[in-house]
């Protein structure tokens, strides 16, 4: 399983949407899927933690950010990781995609795996020399939008993962308006 992990975490690095294919081919069982839902949230919690104070020891005021208790950090995590499947598979339904919810766990924690792998290169790189760690940051963003509108495309059949992207952009930004709204519209600043 270790030589397939790394075949998967470089493929995902070049060819998300192949990675995306084998992942999904690989028949990972439920049970074991959230196994490792919950060791990626545990490790994103830790590694959230040193990237935190990796970040407060660069701040000017001296001040170190609040930092949640890793027990809560880990579960808010494992909760994300479930809710952002259910939106992955239920939008994706929504719009005529194919995939199912054991599918949509698969990637999505995978991705958050990948994650974990970014923001390790965040702290070292960070570590070496504090710019760098804004490059890799910038990165890892580019390569997480990519990776996921390939991933999304794969799991639910849709021919391409920049129209998976257009429609993420496109509903974050009508949920935000609905918010706005919601709250009683936008606040003149005078």
């Amino acid at each position: 399983m270790n030589g397939t992990l790394g075949r998967l975490v470089a493929e995902a690095l070049s060819s998300p949407r192949t990675a995306a294919r084998q992942l999904l081919g690989l028949g990972i069982s439920r049970a074991f899927v959230l196994q490792a839902a919950i060791v990626v949230a545990i490790g994103a919690a830790v590694v959230q933690f040193f990237l935190t104070a990796l970040v407060a020891g660069m701040a000017q005021e001296g001040t170190a950010p609040s930092q949640m208790q890793p027990l809560a950090a880990a579960l808010l995590q494992f909760g994300q990781i479930l809710i952002t499947a259910a939106l992955v598979f239920g939008i994706g339904r929504m719009f005529g995609g194919t995939g199912d919810l054991d599918g949509a766990l698969v990637i999505t924690v995978f991705l958050g795996f990948m994650n974990l792998i970014w923001m390790a290169v965040m702290i070292i790189s960070g570590a070496l020399l504090a710019p760098l760690m804004g490059f890799a940051a910038l990165a890892a963003a580019i390569w997480g939008l990519w990776a996921l509108g390939s991933f999304v495309a794969e799991l639910h059949g849709f021919s391409s993962a920049w129209k998976v992207i257009g429609v993420a952009f496109g509903l974050s930004f009508v949920l935000a308006l609905i918010v706005v709204l919601a709250l009683g519209g936008p606040v003149a600043m005078s």
